[in-house]
């Protein structure tokens, strides 16, 4: 006869935190929340789930504790001194280096934590395209496959707790820069008379091509080489500079164009004139050094400072 699912206890119920704890009970795990706010908890309680207004007695309820709230100062603030016994799925947003001193201090109270990234927001929780990345103890991650499972595909990165965060730090110029790129391409194409609406008519379909790049990117960064090219640097030098010559005769900054068009012409100078555009990431190592070349961490560290949630943290 199989096992019951394991219990789990969430803290937060933002909305990372009200999806997550969807998922376990879909699954039929008993859940209790804890959430700063009290009444933001009801609609899971309908759902099946036990809310608890200590957060001691939430911790205390289950062997895997996943936390959602905002950021690891957030973190540090609702566990307190991290719990003894219990392994810690953290979800918050942060860095390598918070990453790191907050599992130091999880594993001196005694605990384990398992640090993650979902690539997704909170409405694809558990969808087939989303992906999860976990970093810290293998075994801990091996012992709560089933909890992890529960909120859909996952992937283990490794023994070092930062590398989730390092991942999604590593995801954020091309998050943000999709971002900024398509409203500069708004800002040009009304500057020219044309009406927005059109420009996002066009800009639509225009995902095809951006995806073909994506992958093409992604498959020479793997395999850490720059032929054969999908389109090389040398063009890329020209047509950046032809479009920041457009937007300043539109009387237009540059916007992210300045630093792109900068990029590719620093690794055309370093001979990578012919070759994929991946190459750029010559120019960038050459910049800032391999992570090889600075330390890991410091598991000396103390643990993070403690100011209080602000109210949107949950």
């Amino acid at each position: 006869m199989a096992a019951d699912p394991a219990p789990v206890a969430v803290l937060g119920a933002g909305n990372m935190g009200v999806a997550v704890a969807r998922r376990l009970l879909s699954s039929q795990h008993r859940v209790t929340v804890w959430n700063r706010t009290p009444g933001r908890t009801g609609p899971l309680v309908d759902l099946g789930a036990t809310a608890v207004d200590d957060l001691a007695d939430a911790v205390a309820s289950a062997p895997v504790v996943v936390v959602t709230v905002s950021d690891y100062p957030a973190a540090t603030t609702v566990l307190g001194t991290p719990p003894s016994g219990p392994t810690v799925v953290n979800l918050c947003t942060g860095t390598p280096a918070e990453a790191r001193r907050f599992a130091d201090a999880v594993r001196r109270a005694g605990a384990v934590l398992l640090d993650g990234y979902p690539t997704h927001h909170a409405d694809r929780v558990g969808t087939a395209d989303a992906l999860t990345v976990y970093a810290g103890p293998r075994r801990a991650y091996e012992e709560h496959r089933e909890v992890l499972d529960s909120l859909g595909r996952h992937a283990w990165l490794g023994e070092d707790p930062g590398l989730a965060k390092a991942a999604a730090i590593a995801s954020a110029p091309a998050y943000h820069g999709v971002m900024v790129a398509l409203a500069a391409g708004a800002a040009y194409a009304e500057a020219e008379g044309m009406d927005v609406a059109d420009y996002v008519e066009v800009m639509r379909p225009f995902v095809g091509t951006v995806k073909g790049i994506w992958d093409s990117t992604l498959d020479h960064l793997a395999a850490g080489t720059w032929v054969p090219p999908r389109t090389t640097i040398d063009k890329q030098v020209r047509t950046s500079r032809r479009t920041i010559d457009a937007f300043a005769a539109a009387g237009l900054p540059p916007s992210v164009l300045g630093s792109v068009a900068e990029v590719f012409a620093a690794a055309a100078a370093m001979g990578h004139g012919s070759d994929d555009t991946a190459a750029v990431v010559e120019v960038l190592r050459s910049r800032g050094g391999t992570p090889r070349d600075r330390p890991l961490h410091d598991l000396s560290a103390d643990a993070m400072p403690t100011p209080e949630p602000r109210e949107t943290d949950q």
